[in-house]
């Protein structure tokens, strides 16, 4: 059976590409989250 015109094994494929573009494109040397909005504004 096809859904959009992709098989199971075709959706697994370009599921796992998709991940792995995602993890590329978020891999930040030194990345740090800045909470000072939350501190200011909500009291945390």
């Amino acid at each position: 059976m096809k859904v959009n015109g992709c098989s199971q094994t075709e959706y697994h494929d370009a599921l796992g590409k998709a991940n792995e573009e995602h993890a590329r494109r978020n891999k930040i040397d030194g990345w740090v989250t800045d909470i000072s909005w939350l501190k200011n504004n909500l009291g945390i």
